[in-house]
């Protein structure tokens, strides 16, 4: 819904999310929605507690020289989001995309100074390839604006 596309904006422009994230200037809510209808591929989820929207995780499949990845992040809706939230969030987008992607690996960044998701993506079975140069190029494909100064990169198969 309209309500939902603007969650999003909304979540994705919150300072605690755009201070982790590669592209970290706010966006309009008019180039978000021409992104939304003209560009958009992800598959996108709003986790709601009560009622009220918590996390929002999102994922894709991208190809890099004939290869498949899963790419995806999360944003959180308001700043009291519990520790379990987002790892029921990442739990449940794993499920989904282990059931529809079955041999497709993923590939995240994490921001170095993000303690509590690296934890939780190792706690999901990611491991550290930040120091493996052939990801460093992968990861720049998927993430032009990456830097492995300021992110690490993960992968899970």
């Amino acid at each position: 819904t309209d309500a939902d596309i603007n969650q999003y904006v909304n979540a994705r422009n919150l300072d605690q999310n755009l201070k982790n994230m590669t592209e970290t200037e706010r966006v309009s809510k008019l180039d978000h929605y021409i992104w939304w209808f003209s560009a958009n591929k992800r598959s996108s989820y709003i986790v709601r507690n009560n009622g009220r929207p918590e996390i929002i995780f999102w994922h894709q499949v991208r190809s890099v020289n004939r290869q498949q990845y899963l790419i995806g992040g999360w944003f959180v809706c308001t700043a009291s989001v519990s520790g379990a939230s987002a790892f029921f969030a990442l739990n449940a987008q794993l499920k989904m995309t282990d059931a529809a992607y079955p041999r497709v690996p993923w590939v995240a960044i994490i921001n170095k100074t993000n303690k509590f998701v690296k934890q939780l993506n190792i706690r999901h079975q990611f491991r550290n390839v930040s120091d493996v140069d052939s990801w460093s190029s992968v990861a720049q494909a998927l993430f032009p604006s990456f830097s492995d100064n300021i992110f690490d990169i993960y992968t899970r198969n």
